[in-house]
């Protein structure tokens, strides 16, 4: 039911053995990312409201946290459940319930605290707080903002001629638009223009009655693996990480799998892009890997001609590009009705 993904690719439960000897020998702490479907899987275990099959699997997810020892970070599943995208603040109500509740179910494993590898081996979550999100918006913006326009380029023909083109397009406004090439969005649009029917999922490409909101949803998992990427350079707090990205939803799992995180360039204080490999190997571009090559080439050296320059993307034309692509969105799909 629960799949696990690090900066490598995909993976299983870090077992109590490797947790030990990375805190042991290179003073890692190896912590779960849980998205937000996660999340809500152990607040229904502590509230009785999952389905028995449902309630089993969560059941025996809580154990197999405890025997391995792994810390959990919930941050960011949370603030996909709390966040208001309108002021882009936390419900502090429904945050505080969610967050005991999570709590309630890790520490419902009475040897939890004594197998826990972390500092002080304390089993309690750090409480999130309703401001915390705010610095993450950007991010998330851009995010949503690029898997919109996938969703766009989509509703136009998503036959096999078409897949090369729809790539070109996207990296182009990418580029032009936004300023930057964002490499996880990118996989996501390879994966869904190459003929991946789980990872159009991803975003509610092909769905009856699409929403913004099955984009605002593929942004989030986007956002998790990027996280997962910088936990996995950057320290968390000056302690060293090695993040494991948790979750059950498959068309995430399907598209995210492809990427591993290689590194990062370091260019200044402020900016360290991924260095991320992601994968064409797609039906779509069967014969067709020279051609789809070329195009990732063209784009990574613009990519790296924009790095140098550092410009950074003014708020006001974030927000401009987004109202732009959600009234082309309404647009189409008010017609289609």
């Amino acid at each position: 039911m629960y799949k696990y993904v690090d900066s490598r690719g995909p993976t299983e439960l870090p077992s109590r053995e490797q947790v030990i000897r990375l805190a042991k020998d290179e003073g890692v702490v190896t912590a779960l990312v849980i998205d937000a479907n996660v999340c809500l899987d152990l607040a229904g275990l502590t509230r009785g409201s999952l389905p028995p099959s449902m309630r089993d699997q969560a059941h025996q997810f809580v154990q197999d946290i405890a025997l391995s020892g792994v810390d959990v970070l919930p941050g960011f599943g949370l603030a996909e459940l709390c966040l208001d995208h309108t002021t882009w603040t936390l419900d502090a109500t429904r945050l505080e319930s969610l967050e005991r509740n999570i709590s309630l179910a890790i520490d419902s494993v009475p040897e939890r605290a004594s197998l826990q590898t972390g500092d002080g081996a304390a089993s309690e979550i750090e409480p999130v707080n309703v401001e915390m999100f705010r610095p993450y918006v950007p991010l998330l913006q851009i995010l949503y903002a690029s898997l919109l326009k996938v969703a766009l380029i989509a509703t136009r023909g998503l036959s096999s001629d078409l897949a090369v083109p729809n790539v070109q397009t996207f990296l182009a406004w990418m580029s032009d638009e936004l300023g930057c090439v964002s490499v996880l969005p990118l996989q996501t649009a390879v994966a869904i223009f190459g003929g991946d029917s789980l990872a159009r999922r991803l975003i509610g490409v092909g769905k009856q009655d699409h929403s913004l909101r099955d984009v605002r949803s593929g942004a989030w998992d986007v956002f998790y693996v990027h996280q997962l990427y910088h936990a996995t350079l950057f320290m968390i707090d000056g302690v060293p990480h090695r993040p494991v990205f948790v979750t059950r939803d498959r068309a995430s799992y399907d598209v995210f799998s492809h990427s591993w995180l290689q590194g990062a360039i370091r260019f200044d204080e402020r900016r360290s892009p991924f260095l991320v490999g992601i994968t064409s190997d797609y039906p779509h571009y069967e014969g067709r890997q020279d051609e789809i090559a070329s195009v990732f080439k063209a784009t990574a050296l613009a990519r790296v001609e924009k790095l140098v320059v550092g410009e950074r993307m003014e708020q006001e034309h974030l927000d401009a590009t987004i109202g732009r692509l959600e009234l082309e969105w309404q647009t189409l799909h008010r017609h289609a009705t």
